[in-house]
């Protein structure tokens, strides 16, 4: 016993001088190493594959821009044209339908339909008072009848008188009127031939002679108050 205590201290001490054992520092799959930098999944934490971490985003990144943004909407323009004979024609109908195209963020909707128009026409009283000037050209027939100064002779020229009249009432294609010219000033009938066309008779009173006439003759306007 007394020899073998030595022995032991002198291998205690050629152990303690020789280089280590070779150790496996590799690390385990389970437990990352903290000096790689990966980030270590405990709970309380989730993971989430990166994949779905894109998912989430883009999910995000839409929800605000639906939030922040408002929806932009086209829409086609409807043409009504009513023609003098009453009908309509309009837009937005076969073969060409109304389109509606709404942008929001990354959805783009476009919707077709027909447009249906309901019109009620404004039909124009047959009578009433009126404002529609006219020109006229007419013949004073009574001038023939009267007297010529001596000395002067009655010129066919001195028979036709022209001017202006003015349209004051209506019932249908009768029409009343006041009528001045360079011969004459009165007023009498009218009647309409066309639109814009027609022939008048009226009480005529010459100017200067300041005798009694007739004047009878044609009319036209450019004007109609319809």
């Amino acid at each position: 016993m007394r020899n073998l205590l030595p022995l032991l201290v002198f291998l205690g001490a050629l152990l303690a001088a020789m280089p280590g054992w070779p150790q496996d520092h590799t690390s385990s799959p389970e437990e990352p190493s903290e000096a790689s930098g990966a980030s270590v999944c405990e709970p309380p934490a989730k993971c989430v594959p990166e994949k779905d971490l894109d998912l989430f985003l883009a999910a995000l990144q839409e929800k605000r821009c639906l939030i922040t943004k408002d929806p932009e909407i086209e829409l086609d323009p409807i043409n009504i044209v009513v023609d003098k004979k009453g009908r309509i024609f309009y837009s937005g109908a076969a073969p060409d339908p109304y389109i509606v195209k709404m942008t929001w963020c990354d959805y783009e909707i476009e919707a077709k339909g027909d447009v249906d128009v309901t019109a009620a026409m404004q039909v124009s009283s047959i009578w009433g008072f009126s404002f529609r000037p006219k020109a006229y050209i007419g013949f004073l027939p009574f001038e023939a009848l009267y007297d010529v100064p001596e000395g002067e002779s009655l010129e066919a020229f001195d028979l036709i008188d022209a001017g202006g009249m003015v349209d004051f009432f209506h019932y249908d294609w009768f029409n009343l009127n006041a009528a001045l010219g360079f011969r004459s000033f009165g007023g009498g009938a009218g009647f309409d031939l066309t639109e814009n066309f027609g022939i008048h008779a009226s009480y005529a009173l010459t100017w200067a002679s300041w005798q009694h006439n007739a004047n009878i003759g044609f009319w036209f306007s450019f004007y109609n108050p319809e």
